[in-house]
């Protein structure tokens, strides 16, 4: 990718990769099965840099409830 450019992947144990990446001020994330298996697929989405912050907050939210649900129900385990 070019200058100003960035691109991060992440391979999921489910076998699926993500991979989000930023060029000439757009944002894209991508979610795709590199399974060899026919029904295999990819989806991108992609953003400018003020829905991207929309976005990255959304995740951050969702991201902390989950951490508290889940701080919630161990604690009801014990």
């Amino acid at each position: 990718m070019s200058e100003g450019s960035m691109r991060e992947t992440i391979k999921t144990t489910s076998g699926l990769t993500l991979e989000v990446a930023h060029k000439n001020g757009m944002f894209r994330i991508t979610v795709s099965d590199d399974s060899d298996d026919i029904n295999g697929f990819e989806i991108s989405l992609y953003f400018d840099f003020e829905n991207f912050e929309k976005l990255m907050k959304a995740m951050k939210e969702a991201w902390e409830d989950w951490e508290t649900e889940s701080n919630i129900l161990d604690a009801n385990e014990l």
